[in-house]
């Protein structure tokens, strides 16, 4: 099992939060793992998130227990501030490399530090406020498609009452505008951007011409409103006499059964099979 020395001051530092002692603990651990210790190295490593990390290397530098790179490329694990124990302290005090600093060139190196410090803050004061702002954006767009969508299916909802109404009006049934199949007629319908008038105008058309004939049954909104509307709405009317003596439009209207199933495949009513 792998130890590792953690300085015991910070567990009784009052300025750095359990979640700085945590990640400073994880430091020390990954140390010999991480090449250089960055927020996105870290991350790999420890999991929290990256914005938490950040704020926790801000903190540990500014209270002296990491030393920010120049450059801002990283920081690197202060030892001064680390190695608190007295075999610790000892090795560190007899290193070769070790050559006290004068109080002005301790100053400057400080001066250096808070500056990286400010800068590393005002980054991620940036960045927070601009995740904020994105995500305030996203969520107006998000509220301002939901009314529109909401609006238009008001408005789909007042079409379909009044041409199901006028239907009724003119052919004395008595058809509902709640029914699921019909709503999904007229929708598809409007979306290819027909009016309620244009409705209106097919309904006068076919009443004018299968009421009191054998296509008087098709009057129906799985016929009128199907994937022909465009054809009945812009028909011309071609009149023929009958041995019976009447005089009707002929539509050839093939096999209105058909067209009503491939309408209600075209607008999901009905599935393909």
């Amino acid at each position: 099992m792998n130890v590792i020395e953690f300085p015991v001051e910070a567990l009784d530092d009052e300025t750095l939060s359990p979640s700085e002692v945590f990640l400073l603990a994880q430091i020390l651990r990954f140390q010999s793992q991480i090449e250089k210790i960055t927020v996105n190295n870290l991350s790999q490593h420890v999991r929290l998130s990256k914005n938490t990390i950040l704020k926790g290397l801000l903190l540990l530098s500014v209270n002296g227990y990491l030393t920010t790179l120049p450059g801002h490329q990283g920081w690197e694990i202060n030892s001064v501030k680390v190695c608190l124990s007295e075999r610790s302290e000892n090795q560190f005090l007899s290193s070769s490399s070790f050559a006290p600093e004068s109080e002005k060139e301790r100053s400057k190196e400080k001066e250096k530090e808070n500056n990286n410090d400010l800068k590393e803050n005002s980054i991620y004061i940036n960045n927070n406020k601009g995740v904020k702002e994105n995500e305030k954006e996203r969520e107006n767009k998000k509220r301002e498609k939901t009314e529109e969508e909401d609006e238009e299916t008001v408005k789909k909802s007042k079409a379909c009452r009044e041409i199901i109404a006028y239907l009724n009006e003119k052919t004395g049934k008595r058809f509902t505008a709640k029914s699921r199949d019909t709503q999904g007629h007229i929708s598809a319908r409007l979306d290819e951007g027909f009016t309620v008038e244009d409705f209106k105008t097919v309904i006068d058309k076919k009443c004018k011409e299968w009421q009191g004939t054998d296509m008087e049954k098709y009057i129906r909104p799985e016929t009128l409103f199907s994937r022909k509307f465009d054809r009945y709405l812009n028909e011309t009317n071609i009149i023929r006499k009958t041995e019976s003596g009447w005089d009707y439009r002929i539509d050839e209207p093939e096999d209105p059964i058909k067209d009503e199933i491939w309408s209600a495949r075209a607008v999901g009513i009905v599935k393909h099979g």
